[in-house]
């Protein structure tokens, strides 16, 4: 039905594409600044917004406006440094099984049929796999933990009618996951496919 140039094109036009799309998204998350929204201006409403009722009257929130935008960079690099924590444990875990894995897939494919090369074959797919996975996960966290400080701001600055804009910058965010795992897939399944063709 297609030739192979065709799908050639189709793979790496699809991975370009993702990747483009994800890099987008990000550049647009990640422009949205850790800014709260100024009190002083006319349209501020102590009582509609649940930050003012737990710090006080407009006024000191506007006093502390720039002490909360401190404390939201803080806990955004606290919730970075734990994700990283939290990545660097799991991926090693991981790595042991991964390894542990193969060398089952090897010998229970390779002495199924006396054939090694398919059990070869299959653990390098496996790992293949289950790196692109790792990759994927690994960009899914960067982009959750440097969206959601910015989630939050635009939560807290947007009218409580309204929070057109946090569902946004929370949209792209996943996005941005979204279209790396897909690309990244499928340009390791295309280099997979091409290699054991």
């Amino acid at each position: 039905m297609y030739t192979d140039s065709a799908i050639t094109t189709i793979c790496f036009v699809a991975t370009f594409l993702g990747l483009v799309l994800a890099y987008i998204y990000r550049k647009q998350t990640l422009s949205i600044g850790i800014r709260l929204r100024d009190p002083s201006n006319g349209d501020y409403d102590p009582d509609s917004n649940a930050e003012a009722s737990l710090i006080g009257s407009g006024e000191s929130l506007n006093n502390d406006r720039s002490t909360m935008e401190k404390q939201i960079m803080e806990i955004s690099g606290a919730i970075s440094d734990g994700a990283n924590g939290f990545l660097k444990a799991e991926y090693s875990y991981i790595g042991v099984f991964m390894a542990g894995f193969s060398l089952v897939l090897v010998i229970l494919i390779g002495s199924h049929d006396d054939n090694w090369k398919n059990g070869i074959y299959t653990a390098v797919s496996f790992l293949i796999g289950a790196i692109c996975s790792m990759v994927s996960g690994y960009l899914g966290m960067r982009i959750a933990v440097q969206a959601n400080s910015r989630v939050a701001v635009s939560a807290y600055n947007s009218s409580p009618s309204n929070y057109y804009e946090c569902f946004t910058v929370a949209f792209k965010a996943g996005a941005v996951m979204g279209f790396s795992l897909v690309p990244i897939a499928l340009f390791f399944l295309y280099i997979v496919a091409s290699f054991f063709a």
